[in-house]
């Protein structure tokens, strides 16, 4: 019962996250929001997929979980490399992003494809690799390469509840055993806490104004 609510809140949360951020990028034009949108999204993606398997069975369909995977992968690497370029300042123009577009729909295809490789007989090992584990540790030897290129940004008053949620999130892990998802809970509450005080709480609400820099 515990894990099907943890599942649960972690499906209705990534999915509020995830309009938050699409209404952001709808009104404002601001790719950085897409960007966020599609990581999010993706977070929506996984939490759905296992509370489904978790009150039904797991996705065992060959066609299903291809095209279900072909979409996560596309959305989650393009997402978070992208967002990742967008914190160390890489040109939205430069030939670096091109080519992860290109190797993010290269994943997107040859997901699709693995339906016809019958020799994969494990085709989520392969997208999760190409798709997931890949992009992510790309990601983070990227940050920490260009670490002094993130700004600290105006989320000073946020480390504390980063750190907190973080504490909370290894400590809930070890007890609950359902750590990917209580860490896509945490995110979307630091989401809600992040777009509340800094647009919706805040005059920029009130008097209908652009977006300020330092918001976005």
């Amino acid at each position: 019962m515990l894990n099907e609510i943890i599942l649960f809140a972690a499906s209705l949360s990534s999915f509020a996250a995830v309009l938050i951020s699409l209404l952001f990028f709808l009104r404002y034009k601001k790719i950085f929001f897409f960007h966020i949108f599609l990581i999010l999204f993706s977070f929506f993606l996984i939490s759905v997929n296992n509370f489904y398997a978790l009150l039904h069975e797991p996705i065992t369909n060959r066609i299903i979980l291809c095209i279900f995977g072909a979409f996560l992968s596309f959305s989650f690497s393009y997402g978070l490399i992208s967002f990742t370029f967008d914190l160390i300042h890489i040109s939205v123009s430069a030939a670096v992003r091109k080519i992860f577009f290109i190797y993010s729909s290269v994943v997107f295809i040859f997901s699709i494809l693995i339906i016809f490789i019958t020799q994969i007989s494990n085709p989520a090992f392969v997208i999760n690799l190409l798709g997931l584990w890949i992009p992510t540790g790309f990601s983070l030897l990227m940050s920490a390469i260009f670490l002094k290129r993130i700004d600290t940004g105006i989320f000073r008053k946020e480390r504390w509840l980063i750190l907190i949620l973080a504490i909370l999130n290894l400590v809930l892990s070890f007890i609950l055993h359902n750590a990917s998802f209580i860490f896509i809970i945490f995110l979307s509450v630091l989401v809600y806490h992040i777009f509340y005080r800094f647009y919706f709480a805040s005059p920029i609400s009130q008097k209908n104004k652009k977006l300020t820099p330092d918001f976005i």
